[in-house]
């Protein structure tokens, strides 16, 4: 019964990729401001964020110039609803890795409750 995770956060990455293209950015600053600085603002940045020996196997396989709309039919989480309903976006995440395992490929789950809880501590 409860609700379902944050309506949207599926599509950030899409969401900002065609926003930073109208603005100039390369894939490149995304990287730094979706990967690197995320990490460094939350305190894991000794265990996330950039690929490297030591750092967590959290990786996409993305096709930056690839687009779709937003529709109910491709909404993955519990509540089908988003703000960006009907928006033709830019950048298809095509497979998902948590820790070096795929958990999704090609529109499909291989595999679900891979993630875990990160805190500050934790990394440490």
């Amino acid at each position: 019964k409860a609700w379902g995770g944050i309506a949207g956060l599926q599509y950030s990455l899409p969401v900002v990729w065609t926003e930073a293209c109208k603005r100039g950015f390369t894939l490149s600053d995304l990287s730094r401001l979706m990967s690197t600085r995320v990490a460094e603002f939350l305190g894991i940045s000794n265990h996330k964020g950039k690929i490297a020996k030591g750092y967590d196997a959290d990786l996409i396989v993305w096709h930056p110039e690839k687009e779709f709309t937003v529709t109910t039919g491709n909404i993955h989480h519990k509540h089908k609803i988003t703000p960006y309903l009907d928006q033709r976006l830019k950048g298809v995440v095509e497979r998902t890795y948590v820790g070096g395992e795929c958990v999704f490929n090609h529109g499909k789950f291989e595999s679900l409750n891979k993630g875990r809880i990160l805190t500050r501590t934790k990394y440490d």
